[in-house]
């Protein structure tokens, strides 16, 4: 695994912004569980913005995954259900 590399965010960049533009950047920012800096970073670097809800949908996603392994490492084959194959519908339906 890469490590991160250390930032100097010491400096600071002044964006003139109106009123609404700062409430969307902010809504926008917030929906992505990002820092207004953060978000402004990635954006403006061309970075990906994924929101905290597609991370989390990643993780479930994933346990789901590992669940269903689990699963089918637990259930003996004759355990499983096997379905006839579906007829074909009649042409004109």
């Amino acid at each position: 695994m890469m490590k991160r590399e250390r930032h100097d965010r010491q400096r600071t960049l002044r964006v003139v912004v109106s009123a609404r533009e700062r409430a969307q950047i902010e809504e926008r920012a917030m929906i992505a569980g990002l820092s207004v800096s953060a978000y402004l970073r990635a954006a403006e670097l061309h970075q990906p913005i994924r929101s905290v809800l597609d991370h989390q949908a990643i993780c479930d996603l994933a346990k789901v995954n590992g669940d269903q392994g689990q699963l089918r490492e637990a259930v003996p084959p004759t355990m499983l259900l096997v379905y006839p194959k579906a007829e074909p519908l009649p042409s004109g339906a």
